[in-house]
């Protein structure tokens, strides 16, 4: 550029640059300037483009995600036409062959990649939002045909903007706004460019509505600084989709969403995005792909179970404030929720953003000490992760027979860890770790209080377990676990690698409940794979009573093939369900041999405090209890647990299939 002037370092000019072309499109489909008949917009992110901002599609500008410009439109329409852009319309010009000239201005500034605009027979629907006091104006453009279906999509609009700002602060742009286009969802701030398929008149579309409008805090207001650290924009406004819900229709369909996406990240993101990858870090050619959006999602969530309701909403609501109009990196991210919350986030960091993979965590053993503490094992597994997680904080939840209910949040740690812990309230029959489901694992849980014929789906697809006969106001915990079954060396047998089960409950001693697990070769799950090369003669369904014993081939149970031997789907029938863990393995079936049914029984807890499991004695077998004196002090059949409740404290005798074991009750 020719100045025509020698000017000092100190002087201040004005540079008018005038420029002209074609506007480009991205060679993926996706970014660029569109002319579809009458309707002109454009998208400003190409997928393929390297860097992916795509300001430079239109203009000539600074094109990444850190330089941040104020903008003026002036676009010159024929007089049928309107101009939507960033920003609000300032005036409308009338030239002298009636072409009009549309004037926005943005009173914020954003990267070049942000800028939108769009022209078209565009009619206007115009709303306003009330923020206490403060007046937000809402601009829904479409063809004039398709506004009644854009209000109809968007009725829930005020309710995300609503759940928006009560969760991470005030709204700072212009307006909201949205146009319908062809393509899309593309975050222009104050004027979404929205597909028209998605706004037809139903719901169906407006996790999307949310998504986009999120942004105006994540990825707009606050701007990932690299591509690698495009979680920050995406994966935060994919989690808003699933809050949007929660303000909606509240937690548990908030938790419906949350689970549905965080399955569908554990069994194809590897597939999509070329192996088990880190939300931060992602190479160029995945940068919008399910690694960012779906897993980014799902680690938001677990973040917010790290740090809890107030401290995550406050600390995002202080970031958002303090960082706006500015962009961030991923440590930057974390420094700033450090400072706001007063957590420290490195441990999350390491595990959950920086590394790949997923772990799973559960419930080990509870062995009674003294006094009415006990120990309580725990162990954590893991899913494609290169290490076991750091300090994570779980509730713990125990409870009795009598639904007495006591929690305590405890933390993970390494392979396998422990307490010692004072539970106060007697005889618990079922532990869990996680109730509220506040961590997204390497898994599926379904938890709560049930009562007559249920079934219980824990994913849809590969585990399903049907309950009858279940009490009144029973409890269960159903877990399936998404990683190898820990088990010792057995020749015997050889275990699946990649999934087990587990089955907890109260109030459930005594019934009799049947049920189906299936296993399954194909698919992108192809669980029982390893196992199931040939054909499926070999399968055997294996149970252990506690998640520390020894696993051994389960009695009540039939193979059903479904039709083919060679097929690789079928399930096990179970006649009863115990309360226990189960996997699948390979070996010969032992059912009805003689030394498996005398195998060794063993009494859990033992001491007891009021009632006791017998390991290795099946229901419906009879049993005697004799007190030191060598005098009969009950009798009956075992049906889950024998009751010691009314008899005093001391050592008793267990006689049942011609064995004998000490009993002690305190």
């Amino acid at each position: 550029i020719d100045l025509g002037w020698n000017y000092l370092i100190t002087d201040t000019l004005d540079v008018v640059i005038y420029y002209g072309g074609n506007p480009a499109t991205d060679a993926s489909g996706w970014g660029g300037l569109y002319i579809n008949g009458s309707l002109a917009y454009n998208l400003g992110v190409g997928f393929d483009a390297d860097p992916h901002p795509y300001g430079r599609s239109s203009f000539p500008c600074f094109d990444n995600f850190v330089e941040r410009s104020t903008y003026s439109f002036h676009i010159r329409s024929n007089s049928n036409h309107r101009a939507q852009a960033n920003g609000y319309l300032s005036s409308i010009d009338t030239l002298q062959d009636s072409d009009l000239v549309w004037n926005w201005e943005c009173n914020g500034d954003f990267p070049s990649y942000l800028v939108g605009f769009a022209v078209g027979n565009f009619e206007v629907v115009h709303q306003n939002y009330n923020d206490n006091g403060t007046n937000i104006p809402i601009e829904l453009a479409a063809f004039p045909n398709d506004t009644s279906n854009m209000k109809a999509s968007f009725v829930n609009l005020p309710t995300a903007l609503e759940g928006f700002i009560e969760s991470f602060g005030p709204y700072q742009w212009d307006k909201v706004g949205y146009v319908l286009t062809v393509q899309g969802a593309m975050e222009h701030p104050t004027n979404v460019a929205f597909p028209r398929s998605l706004a037809n008149g139903t719901t169906a579309g407006q996790d999307i509505m949310a998504h986009e409008l999120a942004h105006h805090w994540w990825g707009d207001l606050v701007t990932c600084k690299t591509q690698e650290d495009m979680w920050i924009n995406e994966g935060m406004a994919e989690y808003c989709s699933h809050l949007f819900f929660e303000y909606l229709h509240g937690r548990e369909n908030y938790l419906q969403k949350v689970k549905k996406n965080h399955i569908h990240v554990v069994e194809s993101a590897h597939l999509s995005d070329n192996g088990y990858r880190a939300v931060y870090g992602i190479p160029h050619e995945y940068t919008y792909g399910t690694t960012v959006y779906n897993k980014g999602a799902s680690v938001v969530h677990s973040l917010r179970g790290y740090l809890g309701d107030s401290l995550f909403f406050h600390g995002l609501t202080e970031l958002a404030s303090n960082n706006a109009w500015s962009a961030l990196d991923s440590w930057e991210f974390k420094d700033e929720l450090e400072l706001y919350t007063g957590v420290n986030l490195d441990d999350f960091f390491d595990d959950w953003i920086f590394s790949p993979g997923f772990i799973d965590f559960d419930f080990d053993s509870l062995s009674l000490i003294s006094g009415g503490t006990s120990y309580i094992g725990f162990r954590q597994g893991l899913h494609h992760a290169p290490d076991y997680y750091t300090n994570i904080p779980v509730m713990l939840e125990a409870r009795n027979d009598n639904m007495e209910v006591y929690r305590k949040p405890v933390y993970i740690d390494g392979a396998s860890s422990g307490i010692p812990l004072f539970i106060p309230i007697i005889d618990p029959t079922c532990v869990v770790l996680d109730p509220d489901e506040l961590l997204n694992q390497a898994g599926v849980f379904v938890n709560g209080v049930f009562s007559g014929s249920k079934t219980i789906n824990t994913d849809g697809l590969s585990a399903e377990i049907q309950l009858d006969n279940i009490p009144d106001s029973c409890y269960v915990a159903f877990e399936h676990h998404w990683i190898e079954p820990p088990h010792q060396d057995d020749p015997n047998y050889k275990f699946g690698k990649n999934h087990y089960w587990s089955f907890k409950g109260a109030r459930l001693a005594g019934s009799q409940i049947s049920g189906e697990l299936n296993y399954e070769k194909q698919g992108s799950r192809g669980f029982d794979k390893d196992l199931l090369t040939v054909n499926e003669d070999s399968i055997l369904l294996m149970y252990r009573p506690e998640g520390n014993g020894d696993w051994t081939e389960y009695h009540h149970y039939t193979k059903d093939i479904q039709s083919s031997n060679t097929n690789g789907r079928g399930k096990m029938i179970l006649s009863t369900v115990l309360l226990g863990q189960y996997c699948f393995a390979n070996g010969v079936s032992n059912i009805g041999i003689d030394e498996i049914e005398n195998k060794e029984i063993l009494i859990h807890p033992n001491p007891t405090n009021g009632t006791f499991r017998v390991e290795g004695l099946e229901e419906g077998i009879g049993f005697e209890l004799y007190n030191s004196l060598g005098q009969l002090v009950q009798s009956g059949t075992y049906n889950g647990r024998v009751d010691l409740n009314g008899l005093s404290e001391g050592t008793y005798v267990l006689v049942a299939k011609n064995q004998r074991i000490e009993v002690i009750k305190q």
